[in-house]
């Protein structure tokens, strides 16, 4: 048997090419599937993914609640290094 796959993608920890910011691209995306399936993301390749932090800010609007739980549960991943998101924690419902 081989190692427990600790995410959804964990070759990208391997690869580090920058697919932070090519994933937060489509936080855009129409189908909120690929929306929701890309907040981890950041988290998983990068706890302290700084990069991610406004990306995830805009997500927290996202029209789709699991989208928006899920950010939240990604913020809290990045963890110190996304206060800039707690003014926007705060105004979320």
């Amino acid at each position: 048997m081989g190692a427990k796959s600790k995410g959804p993608w964990p070759y990208l920890s391997v690869v580090r090419r920058e697919p932070v910011p090519a994933l937060l691209q489509e936080l855009k995306h129409e189908n909120k599937d690929i929306r929701f399936s890309v907040i981890l993301v950041p988290g998983e390749v990068d706890p302290a993914s700084r990069a991610a932090v406004p990306a995830h800010i805009s997500a927290l609007q996202d029209e789709n609640e699991d989208v928006r739980y899920h950010t939240y549960e990604a913020l809290g991943t990045i963890g110190l290094d996304a206060k800039e998101a707690l003014p926007a924690l705060v105004l979320c419902e």
